[in-house]
């Protein structure tokens, strides 16, 4: 579910530009925040585990912050539902949850087993 207007969302302020971004769970939103933080503090996200890349206002940066405001840019990103089940269904259905994740091989028998 996306943030809306009435929900706080990232905003990045330089003084003369801002910068909020709005996004949804599992839609690549990893890969943006990951993306952010590099941007904004001029070095990689470094952290395995918790605080979460996606907790942005644990950064301890000073010009980014939670807000109910748009910045001047305003990104939006979501992900269409239709890929989000495909690939859902490839990663958690098709392939082996204990399998590799480079060989990921087929467990239907394995979900008949199990489900059937």
């Amino acid at each position: 579910q996306m943030a809306t207007r009435g929900e706080r969302m990232f905003l990045y302020d330089s003084g003369v530009n801002s910068l909020s971004v709005c996004t949804c769970a599992k839609c690549g939103s990893t890969s943006l925040y990951l993306m952010l933080y590099q941007m904004v503090t001029g070095r990689p996200w470094m952290h395995t585990g918790k605080p979460w890349v996606q907790e942005y206002w644990r950064w301890n940066v000073s010009n980014v912050s939670r807000s109910r405001e748009y910045g001047r840019l305003h990104l939006i990103m979501t992900r269409d539902p239709e890929t989000r089940y495909v690939s859902a269904f490839h990663s958690k259905v098709k392939c082996c949850a204990n399998a590799s994740t480079t060989s990921r091989a087929p467990c239907y028998q394995d979900a008949l087993n199990h489900f059937g």
